[in-house]
């Protein structure tokens, strides 16, 4: 990307091939050089200086033309219909308790009420034909499934939003569970056997495995290795003897897998009332 000494540059070069602008000195000049007369004290020509402003100017501008640029191209692709991209930002965009208003060419908020706007966490897909939107809201930075009123109201939101006759579905539930067996050698210098730190009495290990679960981008996958590699940056983690791994979603099965799953409902939390977390002196 150019920088204002650049732009200085590219005017030099444009007044070194001017014949009338010849008087003008010093000869062979560009931005370091005048940088470093600035720095030093000592006196500038006035025309350099007039340069630098019009460099300034020109890359002001330069960027306030990439931010444009990005702003209408994200614009652009999240109001082009018929794309899941953009029935995602529309699914962000619902307000509870407000009703869409029909403006002749589609079904509009009159009014934007970020207040109402419940939906922190949306992904849509295609299963089998049918369009699926995940979404959850989310209150003290934990999220949690919406209510069957509110899913109800979002459904009947689609349905003005949507192509007519689009199949689609609404996921929005507990999170998936996380289940561990797992036995970590720590260093008993920092944390203690019940993987406490000694110092503190913070439960260090658990902590880095909900900072990790709680971090998945929102119906991304959850693997195993990035744990593993997550948890062992924790001071004191000798070592690592991962012995099982399982997730369920709802009232289903536990389903046991070794190296990543992608959870149903979009997010994951730990179970440890069912995991087994073993800590061991590290010798």
């Amino acid at each position: 990307m150019a920088t204002i000494k650049d732009y200085y540059d590219d005017l030099i070069q444009i007044k070194e091939g001017k014949s009338e602008l010849s008087e003008l000195q010093p000869y062979n000049e560009n931005g370091a050089q005048l940088m470093d007369d600035l720095n030093s004290g000592s006196k500038t020509a006035l025309w350099r200086l007039f340069f630098w402003i019009v460099a300034a100017l020109a890359w002001m501008l330069n960027q306030a033309l990439d931010k444009h640029k990005i702003e209408v191209q994200n614009n652009i692709s999240n109001q082009s219909h018929g794309n899941l991209r953009h029935y995602g930002f529309r699914a962000l965009n619902f307000q509870f308790g407000h009703s869409l208003e029909y403006n002749g060419k589609q079904y509009v908020y009159l009014n934007e009420d970020p207040a109402a706007k419940i939906i922190k966490r949306c992904a849509t897909g295609m299963n089998q034909g049918v369009m699926r939107f995940k979404v959850t809201k989310e209150s003290g930075g934990i999220l949690e499934p919406l209510t069957i009123t509110e899913q109800n109201a979002f459904k009947d939101f689609l349905r003005d939003v949507l192509y007519p006759g689009t199949n689609y579905e609404v996921i929005s539930s507990a999170a998936d569970l996380l289940k561990l067996s797992a036995k970590f050698f720590v260093n008993p210098q920092v944390i203690n056997q019940a993987g406490e730190h000694v110092v503190t009495g913070e439960p260090v290990i658990e902590n880095a495995i909900n900072d990790f679960v709680k971090n998945l981008p929102f119906n991304g996958r959850m693997n195993i290795q990035q744990l593993i590699d997550h948890i062992q940056k924790v001071e004191g983690v000798e070592d690592i003897r991962l012995l099982e791994s399982a997730y369920k979603y709802g009232s289903l099965a536990w389903i046991v897998f070794t190296r990543e799953i992608e959870p149903f409902s979009g997010y994951m939390e730990l179970d440890l009332n069912n995991s087994n977390l073993e800590y061991h002196e590290y010798v």
